[in-house]
């Protein structure tokens, strides 16, 4: 009796901390991610800086871009920080818990 008490007691054990390991989170990974977004966030800046300057968007509308960019890259180096990184898609990201906008778009003509 005493050795199944045992060897159950070795196994939670073994089970307990091969899932802390296995579930720990590498830091190095987070700061080479982090580097990288933030090399993504610098290429954003810039390629709205040029539409700008092509006049494909305004310089009002360029602002308000790098601004949300600027919201974005915080939250995303808040996250990682903390050891967490949600992804950068719309219902991964901060844009989930929003409502819809209460402006609606035309529908696009058909090309039929």
């Amino acid at each position: 009796m005493k050795k199944l008490a045992i060897g159950l007691l070795t196994l939670a054990l073994v089970t307990f901390f091969a899932g802390s390991a296995l579930g720990a989170v590498d830091t190095a990974k987070f700061a080479e991610i982090k580097t990288i977004t933030q090399q993504m966030h610098a290429l954003k800046i810039q390629l709205i800086d040029k539409q700008a300057e092509a006049g494909l968007i305004g310089q009002e509308k360029a602002s308000a871009m790098k601004q949300h960019a600027e919201q974005r890259q915080n939250k995303i180096e808040q996250e990682l920080d903390n050891g967490q990184f949600k992804g950068f898609g719309k219902h991964q990201g901060h844009h989930a818990d929003q409502q819809p906008a209460t402006e609606s778009t035309p529908p696009k003509p058909s090309a039929n």
